[in-house]
């Protein structure tokens, strides 16, 4: 199921700059599950998919190409080594999680730049959401926040709003008055 996402070339764009900012400082995510060639191609997909096409198609290429490893080595106890098989969902959980990182900074980009704040929805429907995604529907951020936070690969793999299967995004909203 896609997320619905408002992908205007100003949002594109400002996923570009900041897919290439994160390669160039240091935070931008390679997959510990990503083939050699998975870590040699990884930037230029995510480009490519900010660019002109969605997560779903930054998924398939990363299906299509096999930049996944099929079995993943585990040290265990004793100083032994476990294989186990690779989720048949790791390109689709990693291509939606990048994909959505992006996004969610470039509409914090946009936001800040309107003087307005952003809020969380449920930017992929699903029939039955989890508890913790229910609890952040509505909830207003500072885009200066979220934007720092997510800018940071170490932060951004923590945070709630791309925990694993997220189906949570942000939109622009106009900031709340006191009176």
């Amino acid at each position: 199921m896609a997320f619905e996402f408002d992908l205007s070339e100003s949002v594109r764009d400002s996923m570009v700059k900041e897919i290439t900012n994160a390669h160039s400082s240091g935070n931008f995510f390679y997959s510990k599950k990503f083939t050699s060639e998975g870590d040699a191609q990884a930037i230029e997909l995510l480009l490519d998919a900010a660019t002109a096409y969605d997560e779903h198609w930054l998924a398939f290429e990363i299906e299509y190409r096999s930049l996944m490893k099929s079995f993943d080595a585990r040290e265990i106890p004793l100083g032994e080594y476990s294989t186990s098989h690779i989720s048949d969902t790791a390109s689709a959980l990693y291509a939606d999680g990048q994909f959505n990182r992006f996004y969610m900074i470039a509409v914090c980009n946009a936001a800040s730049l309107q003087g307005k704040t952003v809020t969380v929805f449920a930017a992929q429907k699903t029939p039955h959401p989890k508890a913790e995604t229910t609890k952040l529907i509505g909830k207003i951020i500072n885009p200066e926040v979220l934007k720092t936070e997510l800018r940071s690969m170490k932060l951004s793999l923590n945070h709630e709003l791309l925990a694993s299967h997220s189906v949570l995004s942000v939109k622009i909203t106009e900031p709340r008055t006191t009176n």
